[in-house]
């Protein structure tokens, strides 16, 4: 008798056993799905937040482009203002070749109102000649 109290004992111990044994493995399989659940949950904030982080990357690197743009656009000269400044230029270059002109036309003619008086004087001594000549006869 005692020894089939102790099988009995021992039965119901190895049956409480495997009761343990079946409520640990239900526990792993419980905790390993929470783990799971926990590890998917924490890639989905960690994509959200790299794909929030590359959106503010994005956007601060586009400002800088923006604003690089205009600091460019401020020290360069805009095209009407270039534009305007050789139109002037060109303007100025024929004004000075009009001016350089005159003064060799009024060269020209101080020249030739030179060669005039030269010829009013060859004349007028001629005459003198001419006169002096008749008188003598």
């Amino acid at each position: 008798m005692e020894r089939d109290a102790a099988l009995a004992n021992e039965s119901a111990a190895r049956a409480i056993a495997e009761q343990e044994l079946a409520l640990v493995k239900k526990q792993a399989v419980n905790l390993t799905s929470l783990h799971a659940s926990e590890m998917q949950s924490l890639r989905l904030s960690h994509d959200q937040e790299v794909a929030r982080l590359q959106t503010a990357h994005h956007d601060q690197l586009e400002a800088l482009k923006a604003q690089l743009v205009t600091q460019v656009a401020q020290q360069q000269p805009s095209p009407s203002v270039d534009a305007r400044l050789h139109a002037e230029n060109d303007q100025w270059k024929e004004h000075a070749a009009a001016v350089e002109a005159l003064q060799a036309e009024n060269a020209l003619h101080m020249e030739r109102i030179s060669e005039l008086e030269q010829l009013q004087a060859f004349h007028a001594q001629a005459r003198e000649t001419e006169v002096l000549a008749l008188k003598a006869q």
